[in-house]
């Protein structure tokens, strides 16, 4: 789902995964193996470590977060439960100092 606040546009996790799975499955990119996405990630991490432009830096960071969405899709991971789970683990391991 996407939402309008403002200026800003809030996307739907899930929304983004759907679009992510269709949009795979029609270029036939749903075969990727975990070992070809994680090489692709790399290369993207590499990119974005020697570059000062920002807009290579902000199209770089969307493809890391793009392919990490495509592993987690690979590999059967539920990003939303797995995220509740690591910010409940942040807030007990590393709580606010007030």
């Amino acid at each position: 789902m996407v939402k309008r606040k403002g200026n800003d546009v809030m996307i739907d996790l899930n929304y983004i995964t759907e679009r992510i799975k269709d949009s795979e499955k029609k270029r036939g990119w749903d075969n990727t193996t975990t070992n070809e996405l994680l090489s692709r990630i790399g290369e993207e991490i590499g990119i974005i470590k020697r570059t000062t432009d920002k807009d290579i830096l902000d199209n770089k960071v969307t493809d890391v977060f793009i392919l990490s969405l495509q592993l987690a899709i690979r590999n059967n991971v539920n990003l939303e439960s797995e995220f509740r789970k690591h910010v409940e683990n942040w807030d007990k391991k590393y709580p606010v100092i007030e």
